[in-house]
């Protein structure tokens, strides 16, 4: 078959697509640690059963066969990938911050390499330098104690009931000490006060004396009380 190797710009991600929440769903489940595959349909004869498709003028023999099954595509793809290293994977070993203007540090989520640089899930302004910082399970654990405390300190009381948005992320990033960083949260709340939370993709919080933005990698406790703020 000739071949010619396209010329022009690279076209940007078209808008208003009936894709839009395929893309969406696509991402959050991509910052939860899940990754897209893509493998042509046409495999050779050893990953096939009996009663597969032939192509009657395939390119090769590494694509004569429709494929019967995604599993051998998969293996093959985890085999040739297993050394590559993920943006978004070294991101949550060693992520980006962004310092603000009360000296606090926002982590930045690289999610992949994108039109010659790198994609990340909240708006990084231009010009603004990036720090690297350094992983750290029990600093996790320790900005959701903070969370906890803002509410209780500032009421001098344990709340009626709590909500707890928490990034994916930091799912991932704490590992076996999940556990540790909930019971962290009920340590400061009460181990009898009823809270609900779950997962995020991207959080809007906002510490005290400052506005309200979306981050990356932070965990938001909102805690209901019985009485008023004197």
């Amino acid at each position: 078959l000739p071949s010619q190797i396209m010329s022009g710009p690279l076209p940007q991600k078209p808008e208003n697509v009936p894709f839009d929440f395929e893309y969406k769903l696509k991402q959050l489940i991509k910052m939860l640690g899940g990754n897209e595959v893509y493998t042509l349909s046409l495999v050779p004869k050893e990953w096939v059963s009996t009663n597969a498709i032939k192509l009657k003028n395939p390119l090769g023999k590494d694509s004569q066969y429709l494929r019967t099954s995604l599993m051998p595509s998969l293996v093959d793809a985890a085999h040739k990938n297993g050394n590559e290293k993920d943006p978004f994977f070294a991101s949550m070993k060693s992520p980006f911050a962004v310092k603000d203007l009360m000296g606090e540090y926002w982590l930045k989520v690289v999610g992949k390499y994108f039109m010659g640089g790198l994609y990340t899930g909240s708006i990084i302004e231009k010009n603004i330098p990036l720090c690297l910082m350094k992983l750290s399970k029990d600093g996790i654990i320790n900005a959701a104690l903070n969370a906890a405390k803002v509410g209780v300190e500032r009421m001098n009381d344990k709340p009626a009931f709590a909500l707890v948005f928490d990034c994916g992320i930091r799912k991932k990033m704490l590992g076996e000490k999940v556990s540790k960083e909930i019971n962290t949260i009920k340590s400061i709340i009460g181990k009898d006060t009823p809270f609900l939370g779950f997962y995020t993709f991207g959080e809007f919080g906002n510490p005290p004396g400052s506005k309200t933005l979306f981050h990356n990698n932070t965990i938001e406790v909102f805690e209901v009380f019985d009485k008023l703020m004197a």
